[in-house]
């Protein structure tokens, strides 16, 4: 699978996003927000989607997509988080 993004937004230390320019999904945004949180970094994801087909295809689809989505990133999270550590 071929997937390319453009980051669109930039803060320094604070924010970047991405956005899908060629991809899996019809539309992709994905915000990474940073912040301070008691001495440590807290990440907070925030994406919109949608996929090929429209409603009645994401309708079917929602739930399924839902759990590959919050498995895969918490995959990232636990790799993001050792690999801070480990610096």
């Amino acid at each position: 699978m071929t997937w390319l993004v453009r980051h669109t937004d930039y803060k320094k230390y604070r924010l970047f996003t991405d956005e899908q320019i060629s991809g899996p999904f019809e539309s992709w945004v994905h915000r990474h927000q940073f912040a301070d949180e008691n001495g440590k970094t807290k990440l907070t994801d925030h994406i919109s989607y949608s996929i090929p087909g429209g409603d009645g295809v994401e309708f079917v689809t929602s739930w399924f997509l839902r759990v590959q989505l919050e498995e895969m990133f918490r995959y990232r999270h636990f790799i993001t988080k050792w690999e801070c550590k480990s610096k």
